[in-house]
């Protein structure tokens, strides 16, 4: 019989409880850092680096430099002056056409990285580094280009490394708390060094700074109107700006209210016991004395939302709770805390909802005034409801209803105000564990019978049947309890869950009809914490902390942070329909995407790894990548000659036995992700298995 051929998606994600004669070829047994791809097939993931602000390692680049009269031989990451231009720089390499740096006429070519402006011709190259005269420019600087691939590369990596090195962890101690963006910038939240106090830092182009959370003044026989966030409080020639306030007993319109105002951008000395007055609102109170610095209480867990109470284009205010302190907000000035006057019973969870602020207290649910969340009273529109079980998270459901999700039940919470709130039961034996909580949609969280969603427990009840991870149940069942947040990533339709030693599944959900797809992450650090959201320029981006005080940019870059990023894909046995009968396999070709190359080894195995079926070797595919054509304007690093377009990579087999399944891996610090999309085997019948 002549050779058969056979093709075969690979796609469907992980399943690893379908009977082996059952399971789609195109599934996986086993994967670590890949995730399902957008168009098929199974991409590796991206990695994740380090992130203050400063600009990203991955996106490092160099210039060249041509040169004569070489009088000192530079070392990597030196910095560099032009004599001319003024520019600085700094060293990536270099390599020598003529001459030799110890005779002083050294020629060749310099690449440097981070330059501050361009360097011109006759330049006089200065090493700052070293304090001596390193060479004179001789010509036009030119772009990211190198003689040869290795130096393109080395000079590259060089660059990117740099840049990693420049980027510093949040100051202070222990875990990373907290990760937001607000308004464009990102903020972390760290314990100071020795615990006292936790700290809240900003990102900017230098790293890391110390944000001035503000002042707060106690107040006592507050009248004639509540303070309005954004006024200016004055005491004589003393103001300040108001971020906040709190009322813990009376109200201004009975002139008896007691509590704290929080202020920013103090000016014209300090306040003293006497009164203040509310420049917009009118608002009068009286002090006993000066104001003190804001300060975050140590440890917690931080929860945020942007929200928007104030019906004004500059409105949207950052909103938090950690756990073991009043909840907070932050409007870009100055941080007030949310006090209900409910003592030290601290908030978990927080989420706006119709107008409202939501937050919860053990298996309490309390929501502030309409349209004021700094405020809790009946008269203002508050109100509390009962559980009786601890609520894990909040999240708003398909209809605009309030999920509130307990540990093991869930309640839905129709309405818009007090005026017409109805809280009814959902589920009394289904909930959700904490830090599972996402909306994609649908609500998806982890529950004890694995992932689920609401719809699902409301349509058919609380049983197995309904969670969409039945594929992967064994390995859901094993981390239980061990999870440690998760996070959306809309782009790519993904629901991410990580856990407390580094792993994490990848579920992508593109419609509700379809099965999702699972696939594992592998990190060599835990996420502690993880937030996404959109930049200033309305892209998504994701951020997480870890316990080594880094906050780090997921999904960017090729690797760990400069650490390998090894990846894995153990595909199913196939027995290509015929179960009983022996074959013989002479090639695999796999179809794969890889724009920057890609070092992939493949193992093939047969008949379900059988000790008395013969090994196959395992051998390196030859992935080519970034294809050129003759007669384009292209650049040495661009591209490798000779290569196939579409890309695929053969392996030639000597094996034979009733089905064969392959194991796919490599690792990777620079290399950009690739997908593979289908494999072709050729293979001939033989006789049945007696």
């Amino acid at each position: 019989m002549s050779q058969l051929i056979e093709y075969y998606p690979l796609v469907g994600g992980e399943d690893l409880v379908t009977p082996p004669l059952q399971i789609q070829p195109g599934r996986l047994l086993f994967s670590e850092n890949y995730e399902p791809g957008e168009a098929g097939g199974y991409t590796r993931i991206q990695g994740y680096e380090r992130f203050d602000g400063r600009p990203k390692p991955s996106e490092a680049s160099f210039v060249v430099l041509p040169f004569d009269a070489g009088e000192n031989e530079p070392a990597v990451g030196d910095e560099v002056n032009g004599s001319l231009s003024g520019s600085t720089a700094y060293v990536a390499g270099f390599t020598l056409t003529s001459g030799d740096w110890s005779t002083n006429d050294a020629v060749g070519l310099l690449a440097v990285h981070d330059a501050d402006g361009d360097f011109v011709d006759d330049d006089v190259l200065t090493n700052v580094t070293q304090v001596n005269t390193l060479a004179t420019q001789n010509g036009a600087q030119q772009g990211q280009t190198a003689p040869t691939d290795e130096l393109y590369d080395q000079w590259l990596q060089a660059s990117i490394e740099w840049r990693r090195d420049q980027i510093q962890e949040v100051p202070g101690e222990g875990d990373i708390l907290g990760v937001w963006q607000y308004n464009g910038t990102k903020y972390a939240f760290r314990n100071e060094v020795g615990g006292a106090n936790a700290a809240m830092y900003e990102a900017t182009p230098t790293g890391w700074s110390l944000v001035d959370l503000g002042q707060q003044l106690a107040y006592t026989v507050g009248s004639v109107a509540d303070f309005i966030v954004g006024e200016t409080i004055t005491q004589g020639p003393v103001s300040g700006i108001v971020s906040g306030y709190t009322i813990t007993s009376g109200d201004f319109s009975s002139g008896n209210a007691v509590g704290t105002v929080y202020f920013h951008s103090l000016s014209g000395g300090a306040f003293g016991a006497g009164a203040i007055t509310g420049g917009t609102s009118g608002a009068t109170a009286t002090i006993a004395g000066a104001s003190t610095a804001i300060t975050l209480p140590p440890g917690g867990k931080y929860e945020f939302w942007n929200y928007n109470f104030f019906g004004r284009s500059n409105g949207q205010t950052m909103y938090f709770a950690n756990g073991v302190g009043l909840a907070m907000s932050y409007d870009g000035s100055g941080l007030s805390f949310i006090d209900w006057g409910l003592g030290t019973i601290y908030p978990t969870h927080i989420r706006p909802h119709k107008n409202h602020l939501f937050l919860t207290f053990d298996a309490s649910l309390i929501h502030s005034d309409l349209g004021n969340p700094y405020v809790a009273s009946a008269v203002g529109g508050a109100a509390e409801f009962a559980v009786g079980d601890r609520i894990t998270g909040l999240e708003v459901a398909q209809g605009d209803v309030l999920a509130i999700l307990s540990r093991n039940s869930t309640r839905l919470l129709y309405g818009t105000s007090t005026i017409d709130w109805d809280l009814r039961e959902h589920s009394l034996v289904s909930g959700a564990r904490e830090w599972t909580i996402q909306r994609i949609l649908n609500v998806r969280y982890l529950d004890d019978r694995g992932l689920t969603q609401l719809n699902a427990v409301f349509a058919f009840g609380d049983f197995k049947e309904n969670t969409f991870s039945q594929l992967i149940d064994p390995l859901v069942e094993l981390s239980l309890g061990n999870e440690s947040d998760s996070v959306t990533v809309r782009e790519k339709d993904q629901y991410r869950l990580f856990f407390n030693d580094g792993t994490g599944l990848i579920c992508r959900i593109q419609d509700s009809a379809q099965f999702p797809q699972f696939t594992r992450i592998r990190y060599p650090i835990p996420v502690i914490t993880c937030n996404g959201g959109e930049n200033s320029e309305g892209l998504e981006e994701i951020y997480f902390g870890s316990n080594d005080g880094f906050i780090y940019q997921m999904d960017s870059g090729n690797s760990f942070d400069g650490e390998e990023l090894n990846y894995i894909l153990r595909i199913p046995f196939n027995n290509l329909r015929s179960p009983r009968n022996k074959k013989r396999f002479f090639k695999a070709i796999f179809e794969i995407d890889a724009p920057t190359g890609a070092d992939i080894s493949f193992a093939p195995d047969f008949s379900y790894g059988s000790a008395f079926t013969p090994k196959a070797r395992k051998q390196q595919l030859e992935v080519d990548s970034n294809i050129a054509y003759w007669g384009e304007d292209i650049f040495w690093g661009d591209f490798i000659w000779s290569g196939e377009s579409p890309a695929s990579a053969e392996a030639y087999i000597e094996g034979s036995g009733q089905n064969m399944g392959m194991l796919l891996n490599g690792s990777t610090i620079y290399d950009a992700p690739h997908t593979i999309t289908s494999v072709i085997l050729h293979y001939k019948v033989r006789g049945l298995k007696r």
